[in-house]
């Protein structure tokens, strides 16, 4: 009988151990869930590539930073849009997709001179794929929704709506959704 406990706790520390490892992996990598916006999580990876951007931004432009605390906030808040600008697109019609990506190839193409590779890492600390993927295509996809909704008068309101009616949380220490809004503690 002690034999059969001896193994039995050696096998649930071994499962235990691997567990952990898997966890410290899984941390390691960022992907741990920062927030989750109507059902689809948001990783540390994300948001920590966004927050260093907007910050190398910030210093390359000579504006003067905000406090840590706000440009958090800020980061949240803008992916928080991004999730809603991916539902509008979802619903609404999943060829404004396409249509964003082609306004990203299209402004680069148009910029005489630009080097995305080098642009991106200056001004950005971001690769060249991650510069188009968190900077330039969130901007082209709001564009695009604007765009196709400027002329819906109820546009404001049901853009509203998404906002009151979000399933958003929050798991990053010191920051909630509450009313519509991502704020500090």
């Amino acid at each position: 009988m002690k034999k059969i406990q001896k193994i039995l706790k050696g096998k649930y520390l071994a499962v235990g151990a691997v567990v952990v490892i898997l966890v410290a992996v899984f941390f390691s990598w960022g992907y741990l869930p920062v927030m989750k916006v109507n059902g689809e999580m948001v990783s540390y990876r994300t948001f920590s590539k966004i927050l260093d951007a907007m910050n190398t931004y910030d210093k390359a432009a000579g504006k003067a930073p905000l406090a840590e605390a706000e440009m958090k906030r800020k980061v949240f808040s803008d992916l928080v849009e991004q999730k809603f600008l991916d539902e509008t697109i979802a619903k609404t019609d999943p060829a404004m997709e396409k249509e964003a990506e082609a306004l990203v190839e299209q402004a680069i193409k148009d910029t005489p001179g630009l080097n995305t590779k080098d642009a991106s890492r200056l001004l950005f600390s971001l690769s060249e794929k991650d510069f188009k993927h968190l900077v330039l295509l969130p901007q082209a996809k709001r564009d695009v929704v604007m765009k196709r909704f400027e002329t819906n008068p109820d546009f404001p309101n049901m853009w509203s709506e998404l906002y009151k009616n979000a399933q958003v949380s929050v798991y990053y220490p010191g920051f909630y959704w509450e009313e519509g809004e991502i704020k500090s503690k």
